[in-house]
């Protein structure tokens, strides 16, 4: 993914070591100046303060004293680097409409580079272009929708080469298992088709037609809520439909919680119908093989009653 590399980067890690990422660049100063400058003489001198890292990073002009200015200036420059060569995000990520985004061939899957970005732009939830230990965490390993098979991704310290407390594009990666667990047709990429199949396998199937079937199914209560005994579903499709808050915050589903789910497997069913769209070339409703350009254990997939033909009847929508 897209590296950030730029002059002192290296020496990034110590300081992250000694200030929170959210401290401005004139606060930074302030504080090491109250910390180490032992005399008040408003710089820091080698006997007050010997790390390696802090004099590699501030002491630009090699002349054995680090002032307040220096480190502002150095910290700002960093900070308007970085700034520089982060991501343009876009306010929102908007799911599979960004598929384009991160397709940089253009040929309607993604290689593994390819996925990562994409990952990598989901996980990114303050949009500023990096992911946070916080974010990193938030990354699904489980994208087959399959619980009982979680992937094993690498530490955060291990991905985060530069130990700078974030993940740059250029460092982070997905192991082998994460595409294969997503490509169902073997072929080493995966389409919008198949993230689509795998998303809504992975929410569990939709509980009803509609809020109001649900409710008139599950709420013993009557009271227009689902609280957890009542709802018939897995622990992943209730965080799923509540939005992953905890039982204290929000112990019910409410009508408007799962008219949004529903309507958002709708959208995502309507986004599949490109699968026919796709591949049914003369609009007959059916794909034959000689249709289908994928292998041949991908189209055996798809038609799930072995009939040689992959319709609607066959589950993809």
């Amino acid at each position: 993914m897209r590296p950030f590399i730029f002059l002192a980067l290296g020496a990034i890690a110590a300081a992250q070591e000694m200030q929170p990422e959210a401290e401005s660049p004139a606060k930074v100063a302030m504080n090491y100046l109250k910390k180490y400058d032992a005399n008040e003489d408003g710089a820091i001198s080698k006997s007050e303060y010997s790390s390696a890292a802090f004099w590699k990073r501030y002491d630009g002009d090699q002349d054995g004293k680090v002032t307040a200015q220096e480190i502002r200036q150095m910290e700002e420059m960093l900070r308007k680097q970085a700034q520089a060569k982060a991501p343009k995000r876009r306010e929102y990520f908007r799911g599979l409409d960004d598929f384009g985004l991160h397709d940089a061939n253009a040929d309607g899957r993604f290689n593994r580079n390819e996925l990562a970005s994409f990952v990598h732009d989901a996980a990114d939830r303050n949009r500023d272009g990096w992911l946070s230990e916080e974010e990193y965490k938030g990354i699904d390993r489980r994208p087959s929708g399959d619980d009982e098979k979680e992937v094993d991704l690498e530490s955060f310290e291990q991905q985060d080469r530069d130990h700078d407390k974030k993940l740059e594009l250029g460092e982070f990666g997905l192991p082998k298992g994460y595409m294969d667990a997503l490509d169902r047709g073997s072929d080493g990429l995966v389409s919008k088709e198949e993230l689509i199949e795998n998303q809504i396998r992975g929410w569990g199937g939709v509980p009803g037609r509609d809020p109001d079937a649900v409710l008139r199914r599950m709420d013993a209560s009557g009271n227009g809520e689902l609280e957890r005994k009542e709802f018939d579903g897995s622990d992943r499709l209730w965080n799923t439909i509540n939005g992953y808050r905890n039982e204290k915050e929000d112990p019910t589903i409410s009508r408007d919680e799962l008219e949004r789910y529903i309507d958002r497997v709708k959208d995502l069913r309507g986004k599949a119908n490109a699968f026919m769209t796709r591949y049914d070339f003369n609009g007959d409703g059916k794909v034959t093989r000689d249709e289908f350009e994928g292998p041949e254990n991908a189209f055996a997939r798809c038609d799930s009653n072995g009939d040689g033909l992959v319709t609607r009847a066959d589950g993809v929508e």
